[in-house]
């Protein structure tokens, strides 16, 4: 299932790109969303579902729909964020049974 958004310009200044993740980007992609909330939880914030091994926003399922993109510096994967058009289980969690309009649900931007 294809989300059907669209990289206007893929080239960030800085030597930077974007681009929709690749299956074979996902343990580069799961290591750095890791690394990134070990981090965050030595400054005091909690990332502490993925920490525990569970994976809220179902990462690997959403590069397999085209919804993560990643920015890479020299072919390295520096960022990451997933892009939803439809809020999913966890949101509803969060925010409670709350409508919501139209948009994109933006999620662990890394």
């Amino acid at each position: 299932m294809k989300t059907g958004f669209t990289i206007i310009n893929p080239n960030i200044e800085g030597n930077y790109t974007v681009s929709v993740a690749k299956k074979e980007e996902a343990d580069e992609i799961m290591s750095l969303l890791l690394d990134t909330a070990k981090w965050l939880q030595s400054k005091g914030f909690q990332w502490d579902e993925l920490l525990k091994g569970h994976d809220s926003h179902n990462t690997v399922g959403s590069i397999q729909k085209e919804e993560v993109f990643v920015s890479e510096h020299y072919n390295e994967i520096v960022g990451v964020v997933i892009l939803k058009r439809q809020p999913s289980a966890w949101d509803y969690q969060l925010w409670g049974s709350k409508k919501f309009g139209a948009g994109i649900c933006s999620f662990e931007l890394v």
